[in-house]
């Protein structure tokens, strides 16, 4: 009995001193979405109220004259940027309509669908038709709102994709003008 145990026990041992090797077939992981942002310099952390909130929350960074001044700037230097308190409370339908054709025009040059099929007149027609600007009452009145999701801002309200004839690639869809990010 006493051979026995101690071939166990040196078979022990050995097995002690063996290196490491990998199994075959790795352990499978748990799946776990990384997190995506197209949004350049945004980083998960961003997402959590406490990042904005925990370290200064005590601390004044700016005066209301100089938030006051600060905004005046940012306005005059960026033209993407606006003092919604200048916005009118309403607007009437000519210039409702005419900031609607400022964006949402027949284009001169000829279009097509994704499959290649060229866009008709009666394509644009229903375009057209879709804007609805025969409803655009004699006053509109202004509502502010959040956007809450990413919101597609297009041409025209609708989902088909439109591309300029003879390009090589999709990459530039010519409905498509921005978007709206959520906040």
């Amino acid at each position: 009995m006493k051979p026995f145990l101690h071939t166990c026990a040196f078979m022990v041992l050995l097995t002690g001193c063996a290196t490491h090797t990998p199994p075959l077939t790795p352990e499978p992981t748990k799946f776990q979405d990384p997190f995506v942002s197209d949004v350049v310099g945004v980083q998960e952390k961003h997402l959590s109220p406490d990042y904005w909130i925990k370290p200064g929350m005590d601390t004044t960074i700016l005066s209301p004259s100089e938030i006051t001044i600060f905004n005046q700037k940012n306005t005059i230097a960026d033209p993407t940027l606006y003092d919604v308190k200048a916005i009118p409370d309403t607007l009437s339908r000519d210039e409702l309509v005419t900031k609607i054709r400022s964006i949402s025009r027949i284009s001169k040059y000829e279009r097509i669908y994704e499959d290649g099929t060229p866009v008709t007149k009666a394509d644009w027609a229903r375009y057209e038709s879709m804007l609805n600007l025969a409803s655009v009452r004699k006053e509109n009145p202004v509502h502010f709102a959040l956007a809450i999701k990413r919101t597609a801002m297009r041409t025209y309200p609708t989902h088909d994709l439109l591309f300029s004839a003879g390009a090589q690639d999709r990459d530039i869809e010519r409905f498509q003008e921005s978007a709206l990010f959520p906040g």
